[in-house]
């Protein structure tokens, strides 16, 4: 199960440098699905934004983007990278997901996720599946990237089943995808990359044409 560190854990991760996830390139996964659903433009909301590389991507492909970590030393980090880059269309703002929510209802057409979901307790991941959806309109998408139960090794992310994902976000997401992938290989290191799960969700919708309802 996943194990949930608190805003203190990853503002020392970020203060001492300690981040062997961050790779500096954006992720594979996600272009890939981006391009395999032909998504160019639109509101994105991504979840754990880290140092702002992926978000950077984002925007130079055309989206608007929210971008939010409980890190504020993430944050600061994605606010110089952005700007180094001259990139904009990109809102970085510190916020816990699980304690509040991101965006108004239906702010987002796409939400990105990579690392998040993953690292809740089973209580924290219901609240969480509950502020993605309310960020969505019926029949928009998210893409979930975690870590793989299946994975025996010591070391890397906390890792899921496909039960436990798939028990806590059906009641509001129809499942387009669960693949068996890899994260990108760990910074400064020449291991094997972690197993990984590509969860592709589109938000329900209801008989009467609307969204399935979320918990507050």
């Amino acid at each position: 199960m996943g194990k949930y560190r608190t805003a203190e854990h990853w503002e020392e991760r970020y203060h001492t440098g300690d981040m062997p996830w961050d790779s500096g390139e954006a992720e594979p996964q996600l272009i890939e699905v981006l391009e395999e659903l032909g998504l160019g433009a639109g509101r994105v909301l991504e979840i754990g934004c880290g140092t702002g590389t992926d978000a950077i991507e984002l925007a130079r492909r055309g989206f608007e983007v929210l971008a939010v970590d409980i890190a504020q030393g993430a944050i600061d980090r994605a606010r110089r990278k952005a700007e180094t880059a001259g990139v904009q269309g990109i809102a970085f703002r510190r916020l816990d997901v699980v304690a509040s929510a991101p965006v108004e209802p239906r702010w987002a057409d796409f939400v990105f996720d990579r690392g998040c979901f993953h690292a809740l307790t089973d209580e924290q991941r219901v609240r969480f599946v509950s502020r993605v959806a309310d960020a969505l309109s019926p029949g928009d998408y998210w893409l979930c990237l975690c870590g793989n139960a299946d994975e025996k090794s010591d070391g890397g992310p906390p890792r899921l089943s496909a039960a436990q994902i798939i028990s806590v976000v059906e009641p509001h997401f129809e499942l387009q995808k669960l693949v068996r992938k890899r994260f990108e290989r760990l910074r400064d290191s020449h291991e094997p990359s972690h197993l990984s799960w590509q969860v592709l969700l589109r938000r329900r919708v209801t008989s009467n044409g609307g969204s399935s309802s979320s918990a507050t």
